[in-house]
């Protein structure tokens, strides 16, 4: 495994900047997201960061927070990593995320009904922080307001933007919070270098800010959904 997690290195490694320019993850902002009720900050060290605890105490909330901010929702496969590599289907969506899904009770008639920590109105929000050792922070953001009635992530107002700085989640509530997501709010109120409702120009944006190509988004989107990986062949299928 060691040998293997070295060649990774060496090859993710090719497919970035030298070192002196780029970009490292040194936050990790999480706002109602999955059992992460209100807000939490995650520093990362740039040096090396490790995840641990037992089952159910939120690593994989965490990565899959990750994984919502830098890669389009419709490719997303949520808690693969710690799912069971014989369990089939996805057993959570950004949707469950947004509303806080914990476990579930059975209905009068015996059958399984998921149990939500928010079920009204209500909104998440994802941040990661991003460092130059020249230019300073970079963070990249996603928001998400969903109705009470919303039941498919078609129904929620989403939004993808990059802000040049440190950002506070909390400080988008107002914005938020109001009857409609307006991307020309956003822009008012914090001046992003991009903001936009579509995924695709905000990845695109973000993509080049950081200096990643798309060797490297493959690369990391392989690693961070897998598990048990003994060998590059393992690595490759999984693509």
């Amino acid at each position: 495994m060691t040998d293997l997690l070295e060649t990774l290195g060496e090859e993710f490694a090719l497919a970035l900047p030298p070192v002196a320019e780029q970009y490292r993850l040194t936050g990790i902002g999480l706002l109602n997201w999955g059992t992460f009720s209100g807000h939490h900050w995650i520093p990362v060290s740039e040096v090396g960061h490790v995840l641990t605890g037992g089952s159910g105490h939120g690593k994989s909330t965490i990565l899959d927070a990750v994984s919502v901010v830098m890669f389009p929702p419709n490719g997303l496969d949520l808690n693969a990593a710690a799912r069971d590599a014989t369990a089939k289907g996805k057993d959570r969506n950004i949707l469950s995320y947004i509303r806080g899904a914990y476990g579930s009770l059975p209905d009068a008639e015996g059958n399984p009904v998921t149990q939500f920590l928010r079920n009204g109105n209500t909104w998440s929000a994802l941040s990661l922080e991003f460092t130059h050792p020249q230019h300073g922070p970079l963070t990249l953001i996603r928001v998400f307001r969903a109705s009470e009635t919303a039941t498919r992530l078609e129904q929620v107002p989403k939004a993808g933007m990059i802000v040049e700085g440190k950002f506070h989640l909390p400080d988008l509530k107002e914005i938020v919070t109001q009857p409609r997501l307006e991307m020309k709010a956003l822009q008012r109120e914090f001046d992003p270098i991009h903001v936009s409702a579509e995924f695709t120009p905000y990845q695109e944006r973000f993509m080049r800010l950081l200096g990643l190509t798309q060797q490297a988004m493959d690369l990391l989107g392989k690693m961070q959904a897998n598990k048990g990986l003994s060998s590059l062949e393992q690595l490759t299928m999984a693509a």
